[in-house]
C-alpha cells in the first residue's frame, strides 16, 4: 500500500508501468492538482473518489461509473489480479487522468 499525502501543491503519479502484484494507492490532496497517468487498458483499474463541492475533475473516458463516487476500467472485475485500486480524497483540487502519450490531461 501506497499513502500519498499533499496539503498544498501539484501531485503527478504515474501508474504507466504495468504491475505484477496488486497495488492499492491511497491519495490525499488539500488544495491543488493531481494528475494520474494510468497503465494500458488491459490493466484493472478501481477508482474511489471521496471529493467536495470546490473539486474540479475530470473522469478518463476509460472509466465507467459502477456505483457511488467508484469507477473502474472495462478490464476490471471484483475478483481481478494485479488491480490498481485508487482512493482519492480532495478537498479543494483540480484532477485529471493523463493519457500516455506527452502525459497530456484527457
Amino acid at each position: 500500500m501506497v499513502v500519498a499525502d499533499v496539503g498544498f501543491g501539484n501531485m503527478f503519479l504515474d501508474f504507466s508501468n504495468k504491475p505484477s502484484i496488486s497495488n492499492h494507492i491511497i491519495g490525499s490532496v488539500g488544495a491543488g492538482n493531481l494528475i494520474i497517468q494510468l497503465p494500458t487498458e488491459d490493466v484493472p483499474v478501481l477508482v474511489t473518489i471521496n471529493d467536495s463541492w470546490l473539486c474540479s475533475l475530470s473522469i478518463s473516458p476509460t472509466l465507467k461509473k459502477i456505483g457511488p463516487n467508484r469507477f473502474a476500467n472495462a478490464a476490471y472485475s471484483a475478483d481481478s489480479k494485479a488491480a490498481l485500486v485508487l482512493i482519492l480524497m480532495f478537498r479543494w483540487v483540480k484532477s485529471s487522468f493523463a493519457k500516455k502519450a506527452g502525459n497530456k490531461p484527457v
